[in-house]
């Protein structure tokens, strides 16, 4: 319950605009009821933690934390730290789904400096994206199912019951909008920086994985074992505003991720600061735990996978009347 609470505050915090919030007082971890969607980071420091907090900071203050799929927070004052019951010095990411993916209350997960590399910007950055999806995402999320989003028949509901039952579909379709637009920044985020390898797994048939379940139980298990190590996405390629670019950071183009694996198993990209690598191998555990280690071990090559956004195109002003005379 106090985690929770705590996560409601955070975000509310976050939602006016600061991008590292200071927290002072115990009520601004009570001022909100409910939680908006996002995944919350909260630093923890003594009097002595300067060198943890600087690199606390360093990492808090990173562009892709600005959106508001993430609320960060910090604190000194001993009273915040109680109420959050975690030693100094502490980062505990809040995250809204267990191990499996499924979607749950917040949930804290404390960083673990000895096993993570200390306080470094790479170090806290990667356990924040480690921890900030399901082992498997799915990009862009998809809308809310047909019974959420669409009013109820009134001649298949009780008269009586229909203001009720009406009021609590709207409701919860607010709530899952909400947790989708937050879900989709931090997957956007995720996808355009290089500091945390990644994944991108461009489906041509979006049930591909439900068809060859072996290959997705696959896929989900390497995801779980490779927490911290590479974030893994799934993309769709039609009405996706990320495919094209995406491609282009890994050096390809939408026709060559198209004809990729015979154009019948999904094609793989492995990106990172040090470059890109193609996977078209089958979705086998073994196989995905090999390339991600020659991912690291022998370099990436290929293109450099810098995000560039795809360029608007000029408009064209239209001449008045009178000039095309």
């Amino acid at each position: 319950m106090r985690a929770s609470a705590c996560a409601c505050a955070l975000l509310l915090a976050s939602a006016h605009g600061a991008v590292v919030q200071e927290l002072k007082f115990v009520a601004d971890a009570k001022q909100l009821e409910a939680a908006a969607g996002g995944v919350v980071v909260v630093g923890l420091f003594g009097a002595g933690d300067g060198a943890e907090k600087r690199g606390f900071m360093h990492a808090a203050k990173s562009a892709e934390f600005q959106d508001e799929g993430w609320a960060v927070a910090w604190s000194g004052e001993p009273k915040i730290v109680d109420y959050f019951g975690f030693s100094t010095p502490s980062m505990v990411v809040y995250r809204v789904f267990d191990v499996n993916g499924t979607r749950c209350a917040p949930t804290p997960e404390r960083y673990n400096a000895t096993m993570g590399g200390g306080w470094t910007y790479r170090g806290l950055k990667s356990f924040v994206f480690a921890v900030s999806f399901p082992p498997v995402s799915l990009f862009p999320v998809p809308p809310p199912p047909k019974a959420l989003a669409e009013p109820l028949d009134d001649a298949k509901v009780d008269e009586d019951a229909y203001d009720d039952l009406e009021e609590r579909r709207v409701a919860e379709l607010k709530a899952f909008l909400v947790l989708r637009t937050a879900e989709n920044q931090r997957l956007t985020a995720a996808l355009k920086q290089t500091t945390v390898p990644k994944l991108v797994v461009y489906m041509h048939d979006e049930r591909y994985f439900d068809v060859h379940e072996e290959e997705g139980a696959a896929l989900l298990s390497f995801a779980k074992h490779s927490l911290g190590r590479v974030v893994v996405v799934k993309m769709t390629l039609d009405d996706n505003p990320l495919a094209e670019p995406i491609a282009a950071m890994g050096g390809f183009t939408m026709d060559e991720i198209r004809e990729g694996a015979g154009g019948l198993r999904p094609t793989g990209i492995f990106l990172g600061s040090e470059g890109t690598m193609p996977f078209d191998g089958l979705y086998v555990e073994e196989a995905l735990h090999w390339a991600l280690n020659d991912f690291f071990e022998q370099g990436a090559g290929g293109s450099d996978a810098k995000w560039e956004p795809k360029p608007k195109k000029k408009k064209r002003k239209k001449k008045r009347a009178a000039e095309l005379r």
